[in-house]
């Protein structure tokens, strides 16, 4: 059985009238980092809204990274997937792809294009259970975008 955290809107950077809502989320991420350990979770999905703006501030970023290496740290064989919003910067997302992939995270911004044309293969990312069996495939497509 494959062991799912699905979330979404995190909305890292968020600001309400003027006040940072960081401490509100470092705590809401590590509450999310406790139950994925507590759970034993394959698979860790952050499906849209990463962050609050196209344009995310340095905190925002490292509170990002900072829970990435936390979950890793937490669940050392989970797929951990980011996928952009409407919120999120799809070239900031991808970015640090290279690095990403050393730490076993899926980030996918943009559509994925092979000869002019949608490459779902590009999209899909197996899941695999504890023992390392393929339990299922995530196939993560971004908010589409008119440059897309």
């Amino acid at each position: 059985m494959i062991r799912l955290l699905h979330t979404a809107d995190w909305h890292l950077g968020a600001t309400l009238q003027g006040w940072s809502r960081d401490a509100e989320h470092r705590d809401a991420l590590a509450q999310l980092v406790a139950i994925a350990r507590e759970r034993a979770v394959d698979a860790v999905i952050v499906a849209g809204d990463v962050f609050d703006s196209l344009n995310p501030s340095a905190d925002a970023q490292r509170l990002l990274y900072d829970t990435l290496r936390d979950l890793r740290v937490a669940c050392p064989h989970a797929r951990i997937a980011l996928v952009a919003g409407n919120h999120d910067p799809a070239a900031r997302l991808e970015a640090p792809r290279a690095l990403f992939e050393m730490a076993d995270v899926v980030s996918i911004g943009a559509f994925a294009r092979r000869d002019g044309a949608f490459d779902a293969r590009a999209h899909l990312s197996p899941i695999r259970d504890a023992s390392g069996r393929i339990g299922a495939h995530l196939l993560a497509l971004p908010y589409p975008r008119a440059v897309d």
